[in-house]
């Protein structure tokens, strides 16, 4: 019987190569991704473009001094946002807004009514294109409302294959509050309710929050704040739906109403005379942010007949900025190059605002320069 080889103990050329190059910290990690991306049931290296989380635009707020809080922008595509607040805060508004803007980027608006009480006039003032609208009527559960948002989603990505374009597409769910799971819906009142939206919300926000991450879908669920019973130490509102959506949601925008704005009542109403109230004044913050530095906070006019009033909150942006001036007495004016003299905007913002819009090329300048400002594009 023949005696079995031993194995050879001298190392080869290759080998001592191979360690020669393992040598530094650096050549190790190298060598490790390497064999990484030559494994087939490894997920692959890190760092990689096909790897890469992007942002496939943004919709404006139509809020100046919002889209600086958020740092972007506007309302990131491809991402969840939460308009959350007491009622009568403007949340439909700014959510009927960013509608109007994605329209007016030769997109889609799709608008879950779980409320079931869209004003159709008050939206065709705030700009929304009501034709081209998606109203979605079958909703009468949060299951047929996942359904729709999953079926939205999958026909974005058989436009993107077929047309290679990524079309914008912004998802509108108010509320979250009204979406209630079938089990919930056919329970009898008065026995004890399991919170189905909750885990519904759990299991189905994973692959929602994956499918638009490719895609030019933006989310936005409008959540009403809801009371916690017995809290005697800290905040003692809560968000409808469990956690998912707060740990899901890449901006949470906090929406308040903090004040009244005063003004000619002829222009809320063609019967009313004299002065009173016509709109809201609305504070922002962002509790959650997760595309730009958070808690940033903002404050813009809502019309009541009208929505945003833009360009008042264009003058307030551009003042923190640097570029309009407030004088004595609340007069406003803008700032111009060496040699020019400024430019009398009014008295007051409402004033200053009214001047931008009797100036539309002026008010486009205006916000071209906010925009190089925040770093979002060139003027």
């Amino acid at each position: 019987m023949a005696a079995k080889k031993k194995k050879s103990t001298k190392t080869t050329k290759s080998t001592l190569k191979r360690k020669a190059k393992l040598e530094s910290p650096s050549d190790i990690v190298d060598d490790f991704l390497q064999g990484m991306a030559e494994d087939k049931d490894a997920p692959g290296a890190m760092g990689t473009a096909a790897n890469e989380t992007k942002i496939h635009g943004f919709i404006s707020t139509q809020a100046a001094t919002l889209d600086a809080a958020i740092g972007r922008p506007g309302i990131p595509l491809s991402r969840l946002t939460i308009l959350h607040g007491k009622e009568g805060g403007g949340k439909t508004t700014v959510a009927l807004q960013a509608i109007a803007e994605v329209q007016e980027q030769g997109g889609l608006g799709v608008y879950i009514d779980k409320e079931h009480k869209l004003d159709r006039a008050y939206a065709a003032k705030l700009g929304v294109d009501l034709k081209r609208l998606i109203e979605p009527r079958d909703i009468s559960t949060l299951e047929k409302v996942v359904g729709v948002i999953q079926a939205t989603i999958r026909r974005a990505k058989e436009i993107r294959k077929k047309t290679k374009k990524r079309v914008p597409i912004l998802i509108v769910v108010d509320s979250l509050n009204a979406c209630k799971a079938f089990e919930t819906v056919e329970t009898p009142t008065g026995k004890k309710r399991y919170p189905a939206e909750a885990r519904i919300w759990s299991e189905e926000l994973p692959g929602i929050v994956e499918g638009i991450d490719d895609e030019a879908v933006g989310l936005v669920f409008v959540s009403q704040v809801r009371k916690k019973m017995n809290v005697m130490f800290g905040s003692d509102e809560e968000m409808a739906g469990g956690n998912a959506p707060r740990f899901y949601a890449s901006l949470i925008i906090y929406i308040q109403r903090v004040g009244t704005e005063k003004g000619d009542l002829e222009q809320l109403r063609g019967d009313l005379k004299g002065k009173g109230k016509i709109g809201s004044i609305v504070e922002a913050e962002c509790k959650k942010n997760q595309i730009a530095p958070p808690f940033k906070k903002a404050k813009f006019v809502i019309y009541w007949n009208r929505g945003i009033d833009y360009e008042h909150s264009l003058v307030m942006q551009l003042e923190e900025m640097g570029i309009v001036r407030k004088l004595t007495g609340a007069k406003l004016e803008l700032k111009r190059g060496k040699g020019k003299p400024p430019i009398e905007l009014g008295q007051g913002y409402a004033a200053a605002a009214d001047y931008l819009r009797s100036k539309p090329t002026l008010r486009d300048k205006l916000t071209a320069i906010f925009k190089k400002k925040m770093g979002w594009e060139q003027a």
